[in-house]
């Protein structure tokens, strides 16, 4: 999953401030984050048609943070068990 590694109010403060340049799919990435807490790394790939290196260099950067989380599925979710 990615998210921002910072409050969303001061990321483009601490851009700005550390003179940070970012690509334009980088900045998309970015804003897309700011309303979504988090997103499953393959989703944003897929929404934005974003690269992972996009997604490399901003964790790099220390802009968003990458967690890996298990998903386990229950059966019961999908099927009627009538």
């Amino acid at each position: 999953y990615v998210s921002l590694n910072m409050d969303k109010n001061i990321i483009e403060d601490y851009i700005e401030s550390n003179k940070i340049r970012l690509g334009q799919k980088q900045r998309e990435i970015i804003d897309f984050l700011k309303h979504n807490d988090e997103v499953e790394i393959n989703d944003l790939i897929k929404l934005l048609n974003a690269s992972k290196s996009s997604i490399s260099s901003l964790h790099n950067k220390n802009l968003i943070m990458l967690q890996f989380k298990d998903y386990y599925r229950n059966p019961n979710d999908f099927y009627d068990e009538r």
